[in-house]
C-alpha cells in the first residue's frame, strides 16, 4: 500500500527549567526573561508503505511512514529595569527569543481494525516514532538613555542547533474502500496521531567566552496531527 497525504499539525515544546541564556553573564537587574514553552503549528506531507490482512471483520496490519514537515513556533520575552536617580543610560532591556521547527516526522506502527459496515473500517494504531527538530536561540541586552534617543546594544548573541528525537506515536483512523475489482481498491481515509517525545538536552554552543556549552532542556515535545489519506490497496496471494 502506498499513500499521499497532508495534515493539519499542532505541537508544543516544554522547556524545564525555563531557558535563561543570560545566566552566565548576569550582573544586575532586571530579572532575566525566561522561556518555558513554545507552541508550534504547520503542515506535513509525505507517504507510507505497509500491509494488512483481514480475518472476518478483523484487520491486522503494519505501516511505516515518513513526512516532510514545516511545524514552526516562536516565543520571545523582554524584561526591563530602570535604576532610580540614574544619569545616562539607566534603563536595561533584556530580550530572549526561541524559534523551534520540526522538519521531519515519521513512525513505524502496528494497526488493528474492525470492518464494521460494507467498505468502512475503523482502526487503532501505535508504535515508535522519530522527529528531526531545529532550534534557534537569540538574546539581546540594550541600554536606553533617560535623555532619549535610540537604544544601544551592550550584548547580543544567536545560536542554532538540530537533533533527531525518538519516541512513540498512537492514534486512530477511519477508512473507506472503493473496490475496483476483486484484487484491488482505492482507500480514502482520515487519521489522528499523537506523537510524544521524551526529555532531551539541546546544546547550543558557547557564546559567552566562558568555555561552557549552554543550551536548554526540552522536558517534552508533543505533536498532534489530523491527516487526510488516499492510498491504493492491492492483493498479494
Amino acid at each position: 500500500m502506498s499513500v499521499l497525504r497532508a495534515a493539519t499539525v499542532g505541537a508544543n515544546k516544554d522547556i524545564s527549567p525555563a531557558f535563561d541564556p543570560f545566566l552566565l553573564i548576569d550582573e544586575a537587574p532586571p530579572a532575566n526573561p525566561l522561556v518555558s514553552s513554545v507552541s508550534q503549528s504547520g503542515w506535513i506531507f509525505g507517504g507510507f508503505a505497509g500491509g494488512q490482512k483481514q480475518w472476518g471483520n478483523w484487520v491486522l496490519g503494519i505501516e511505516a511512514d515518513f513526512d516532510a514537515a514545516d511545524i514552526k513556533g516562536n516565543t520571545g520575552v523582554t524584561t526591563s529595569f530602570t535604576e532610580p536617580g540614574c544619569v545616562g543610560f539607566c534603563t536595561v532591556n533584556k530580550t530572549v527569543s526561541v524559534d523551534a521547527n520540526i522538519d521531519e516526522l515519521g513512525s513505524v506502527r502496528g494497526k488493528v481494525g474492525w470492518a464494521f459496515w460494507q467498505n468502512w473500517m475503523i482502526y487503532g494504531t501505535g508504535g515508535v516514532a522519530f522527529a528531526h527538530v531545529k532550534n534557534d536561540a537569540s538574546g539581546l541586552i540594550s541600554l536606553v538613555s533617560n535623555a532619549g534617543g535610540a537604544p544601544i546594544t551592550e550584548f547580543s548573541f544567536s545560536q542554532s542547533s538540530g537533533t533527531t528525537m525518538f519516541g512513540w506515536a498512537a492514534g486512530a483512523g477511519l477508512d473507506w474502500k472503493w473496490q475496483i475489482d476483486p484484487g484491488s481498491a482505492w482507500v480514502l481515509g482520515i487519521e489522528y496521531l499523537h506523537y510524544q517525545f521524551p526529555e532531551h538536552t539541546i546544546a547550543m554552543g558557547d557564546q559567552f567566552g566562558s568555555g561552557l556549552i549552554f543550551g536548554f532542556n526540552q522536558s517534552s515535545l508533543s505533536v498532534d496531527t489530523i491527516k487526510g489519506r488516499i492510498s491504493y490497496l492491492f492483493s498479494i496471494h
